[in-house]
């Protein structure tokens, strides 16, 4: 039986197990990943982790700026489906329209729920009780093309975002590989989304990771989730006359009574230590203070006693 010959349009660590499974599976003509990225602080460029992946699997692999730049290219192969998945680039119509049956886009969430660039965070942090994944054939709008096909992920309310990517990723890679035959057979209702039920997540910024005293215990315990590993999140505390940035590297709600103290303020109490919010309280377990190592509550206390209320 002839393999479908395929591109694939990936980058990050998502891409990565529907690359592998489609190896296997398919005629991977080209491979199509996003340029290298400054990392550290000698902003060292990094290969992303689906080039990495694909010159271990010997593929060949195309790093345009603009997809579209490459268009002749994706034609000359006479494919017959584009694949997507954590690309990173909004795909051009100009492009959508080469492939014999167009491309197929694999989404880390329930579409129309969490469309957009972040849409693992986005389940977390808004207590989502189950995740999913979705593929879809591409259209013209980001996330917006009818439903090909999906699955559910009941969530136990303890995942982080990189836990919880990981796992989608491994059912992302058994779904494509399950119903790439059938679509490409014309099996396939494809299923119009509720574009009305549509939720939406902008791009993450380091910024988002400073927590705001607004905010509930419930939130930002979520926050912390969402944002693990990156952005994380932090907040600024004067510390011996000095404005510094303290991490929050492991936190969990705080059962029992809580002290009546200003929200943002840490506390020590029952040799825990907490930290107040506008509702309920945090206990944290590892933290940070910038150009320091990381601390449980008690070294901590011990350094830092003039920022902690003893209760």
């Amino acid at each position: 039986m002839n393999r479908p010959s395929i591109a694939f349009a990936g980058t990050g660590t998502f891409a990565v197990p529907c690359l592998e499974a489609l190896k296997k599976t398919t005629d991977i003509k080209l491979i199509i990943s996003q340029p290298p990225k400054p990392s550290g602080k000698k902003r060292v460029l990094i290969k992303s982790p689906v080039c990495w992946m694909s010159e271990k699997l010997g593929l060949q692999i195309a790093i345009p700026r603009n997809i579209e730049d490459i268009n002749d290219k994706i034609s000359s192969l006479n494919l017959e489906l584009l694949i997507v998945a954590d690309y990173g680039q909004i795909i051009p119509n100009s492009t959508l329209k080469i492939p014999k049956y167009g491309c197929l886009n694999i989404h880390p969430s329930l579409l129309p729920r969490h469309r957009g660039p972040a849409p693992v965070v986005a389940t977390i942090l808004n207590g989502d009780c189950e995740a999913g994944i979705t593929i879809i054939k591409m259209d013209e709008k980001m996330d917006h093309g009818p439903i090909v096909a999906q699955e559910r992920c009941p969530l136990s309310g303890r995942e982080t975002t990189s836990d919880l990517e990981a796992k989608l990723a491994q059912k992302a890679s058994q779904l494509i590989v399950k119903y790439l035959p059938q679509f490409l057979a014309g099996n396939i209702t494809l299923r119009e989304q509720q574009h009305e039920l549509a939720t939406y997540h902008k791009l993450l910024k380091r910024s988002d990771g400073e927590l705001r005293w607004t905010e509930t215990a419930e939130l930002i315990e979520r926050k912390f989730r969402a944002y693990y590993p990156w952005p994380g999140i932090w907040l600024k505390k004067n510390i011996h006359g000095q404005e510094k940035i303290i991490k929050l590297l492991a936190v969990e709600l705080l059962s029992g009574p809580v002290p009546v103290l200003a929200p943002g303020t840490f506390f020590w109490k029952d040799d825990i230590l907490g930290i107040t919010t506008i509702k309920e309280a945090l206990k944290v377990n590892f933290l940070q203070i910038e150009g320091k190592k990381a601390l449980t509550g008690e070294p901590f206390l011990r350094g830092y006693e003039d920022i902690i209320i003893r209760i």
